[in-house]
């Protein structure tokens, strides 16, 4: 079987399952509830949501994209993401995260720890951008009428990590 085969079938599996899915989802939560629901939401603000996710999710898969370097393609990546954000929706303890380097690893001239390093990075660098927010706006969650000084000391804690991350890849880069 040729690879086209193989593309075309497997896409047929896809949306073929993603039917299924759906209507099971339809039939478990029935038609009424749903068009209730759809009737309260407004169109402006669906298409800014899903704007905002397709952005986001295209700056996720840049952001891998320059950690993996130039051997993989783009939209490999986006699609490797998308499929570990499929394996953390099935599998517990996001082991899709371990699915991603995995899927990453194996299909791609790239070694499964190299894979998983970026991806480590790449946490890491949510985790500082999480704290920066967590640390901004604390004064704000306990009850200080902080005002613009939360925004500020936001702005500055990623200005920080930023400087901070772009040090750390100038320094990587330096011949030794």
């Amino acid at each position: 079987m040729n690879r086209r085969t193989q593309t075309f079938l497997a896409l047929i599996f896809g949306i073929t399952l993603s039917g299924i899915a759906l209507y099971t989802v339809f039939q478990w939560a029935g038609w009424e509830e749903l068009r209730a629901a759809l009737s309260d939401l407004e169109p402006q603000f669906l298409i800014i949501a899903i704007l905002i996710f397709i952005v986001s999710m295209f700056t996720r898969a840049a952001c891998w994209h320059l950690l993996l370097g130039k051997e993989v393609r783009f939209f490999r990546v986006v699609a490797v993401l998308n499929e570990g954000y499929l394996l953390n929706n099935v599998l517990p303890w996001r082991l899709g995260e371990v699915g991603k380097a995995v899927i990453m690893g194996s299909q791609d001239d790239m070694s499964i720890l190299r894979a998983l390093s970026t991806m480590f990075v790449e946490k890491t660098y949510d985790l500082f951008f999480a704290l920066a927010l967590l640390f901004g706006l604390l004064p704000t969650v306990v009850g200080f009428e902080a005002g613009w000084t939360s925004y500020v000391v936001i702005v500055i804690l990623f200005i920080g990590i930023l400087v901070f991350l772009w040090i750390a890849v100038r320094r990587a880069k330096k011949p030794n």
